[in-house]
């Protein structure tokens, strides 16, 4: 049976979620025929990045609701671990949470859902494929014991199928855009790659992606989280991405080579709106190494025979663009010990000047 053309509070619904293929889908009609169908007073979709809320639409949330929430009581929430290792297409409910005395105690329930007046929430875990983790949530004042019998019904079934199908239809033109754009790049040995406000990637090109787990430039990934290990250029990254988030412009950060990894240039800009959910926004990364990878101090040893592990050093930190007073108050030696090692590995390897020394060493690691 077409429940659609004789149910128009499900077809109204159906008809806002084709909606969410847009650039900055209507989100007050998608959340609000959904609110019709499935019955309460509020509803929202929550984009999660791990367990950090990144992106949230709402429809009659109040304000202040909202604010407490994610301010104060978003650590506290007694039904978020579940839901989001829950399924695709499961549905949660307060109800079933508050069935343990601790939760029924918690500061969740006892301040939050009441002071609000959320006496029930329940929340569908959506699936995306490739993209985030969301959630579809409805709140209720008062609670609805036959709440579950409806859900799980071939009405509201019909309505979550379609909905997850168009998030996916989403997602997955976002991946086509990376793949397409990212090919043109790497043809100038460059990748591209998605992330979010706090710094986690949400798609990588083949070559990002190469680059990140092979540790290729400075950059790294932790979890899915992008890392640097010196802490004045990870607050720079965070800044970058904040400032782009402003949509203050395009922002660069040059990383310096250091042992084993090669120099390098990141440029990051806001991202098309087509490309996210929610609002949530997106920086797009282009990166670009500017420099070869500088050899570790054993590999060194091993390429030129008869170098100490100091002098090493010392010719590691030159091909990283160091001089050698500036490594001299780096290692707390004197520069005269420093130049004495200079002059040592010029003889050992036959260069007459310090930048024959450095091409050496570059020529080496690349």
């Amino acid at each position: 049976m077409n429940l659609g053309a004789t149910d128009p509070v499900l077809s109204r619904a159906l008809d806002a979620v084709r909606l969410l293929g847009e650039e900055t889908p209507p989100w007050t009609e998608v959340l609000g025929t959904a609110l019709a169908l499935i019955g309460g007073e509020s509803a929202s979709l929550m984009v999660f990045s791990d367990d950090e809320v990144v992106g949230m639409e709402k429809f009659q949330i109040d304000p202040a609701a909202e604010r407490d929430y994610l301010e104060h009581y978003y650590a506290m929430d007694i039904a978020l671990p579940q839901a989001l290792a829950a399924p695709p297409g499961h549905w949660l409910d307060t109800q079933d949470s508050l069935q343990d005395p601790q939760a029924a105690r918690s500061p969740y329930y006892t301040e939050f859902m009441r002071d609000h007046r959320m006496l029930q929430i329940h929340a569908l875990k959506l699936s995306a494929g490739i993209g985030p983790r969301m959630c579809l949530s409805f709140q209720r004042a008062s609670v609805d014991h036959r709440l579950r019998e409806r859900l799980e019904g071939e009405r509201v079934r019909r309505y979550t199928d379609a909905f997850q199908a168009a998030l996916h239809m989403r997602n997955a033109a976002s991946a086509e855009w990376l793949v397409q754009s990212a090919a043109a790049f790497e043809r100038f040995g460059e990748a591209l790659c998605l992330v979010d406000v706090g710094g986690y990637v949400v798609q990588a090109s083949p070559l990002a992606a190469h680059w990140l787990a092979q540790g290729e430039l400075p950059l790294l990934l932790r979890g899915r989280r992008l890392w640097l290990d010196d802490a004045a250029l990870r607050q720079a990254l965070a800044d970058a991405i904040a400032c782009v988030g402003l949509d203050r412009g395009p922002v660069q950060l040059r990383l310096p080579a250091t042992p084993g990894h090669r120099g390098g240039l990141l440029e990051l800009v806001r991202a098309p709106r087509s490309l996210s959910i929610a609002d949530r926004f997106l920086v797009l990364m282009r990166m670009r190494p500017t420099q070869v990878r500088v050899p570790d101090e054993e590999a060194l040893c091993a390429r030129f025979v008869g170098i100490t592990p100091a002098e090493a050093r010392v010719l590691r930190a030159l091909a990283s663009g160091q001089t050698p007073r500036q490594h001299a108050e780096a290692q707390g030696t004197s520069i005269h010990t420093v130049r004495k090692q200079v002059a040592m590995l010029l003889e050992k390897t036959g260069c007459q000047r310090q930048v024959d020394l450095v091409r050496k060493v570059l020529e080496a690691g690349s």
